[in-house]
């Protein structure tokens, strides 16, 4: 099994974000490749350009890739998603400190009581155009078929024009108002069947307090 590998991104102090490689365990991976296998097979994806959802204020779409919410699927939750059950592995001691070590400014991650549960897939021409997310912290996952099949899809951090590749089973978590974006992916060798494209699970991070202020 391959060691987490942890990485800060601290080139510029205002804009600092954290890496990490290897994030989920082989077994996890076998659990998160089934899911996203279901939903390839049983073609749960829509364009992500033809919602409202993934355009700016101008009407003018922002992405162009396919996307489902996970939640919208599985109603249960993470009784039914291994892969927003994963998410839990975020929420403990040990990674709020790595966070707060990284990210000053992110100490009310360990905060953050919901996550809304995103899968996105990206074949050619596919890209994210310069966006920022509306939640508090957006952590993304990629996954892709081995050998790798195409090139591109990498992360752009516009703030510091800096570039994270889309390593396989390699996740970032930044604060949701960095601006960011998607390069366009290019095949390598263009496969016969969909799924050898990159897939990104991007948990949103927000918060809902808890009971009620009294009148």
């Amino acid at each position: 099994m391959k060691k987490q590998e942890i990485q800060y991104v601290n080139s510029n102090t205002f804009f600092p974000c954290l890496i990490v490689d290897n994030w989920y365990t082989e077994e996890e991976q076998k659990q998160v490749w089934a899911e996203l296998n279901f939903f390839t097979s049983k073609e749960k994806f829509y364009r992500a350009e033809d919602t409202i959802t993934a355009r700016y204020a101008s009407g003018q779409p922002k992405a162009f890739s396919y996307r489902t919410y996970i939640d919208q699927v599985f109603r249960n939750g993470e009784r039914d998603s291994s892969i927003i059950k994963l998410r839990k592995k975020m929420h403990n001691d040990d990674f709020y400190k790595i966070i707060e070590e990284s990210m000053p400014h992110a100490r009310n991650f360990r905060d953050t009581t919901h996550t809304s549960n995103l899968i996105s897939y990206y074949e050619q021409g596919d890209e994210y155009k310069p966006h920022i997310d509306v939640f508090l912290f957006t952590s993304l996952i990629w996954f892709h078929t081995e050998p790798k099949m195409y090139e591109g899809g990498d992360l752009i951090l516009n703030d510091t024009n800096t570039e994270v590749i889309s390593k396989h089973n390699r996740m970032i978590i930044f604060p949701s108002y960095y601006m960011h974006e998607v390069t366009p992916l290019k095949w390598i060798n263009e496969p016969n069947e969909l799924g050898h494209g990159r897939y990104t699970i991007t948990h949103f991070h927000y918060t809902v307090p808890a009971g009620k202020i009294d009148e």
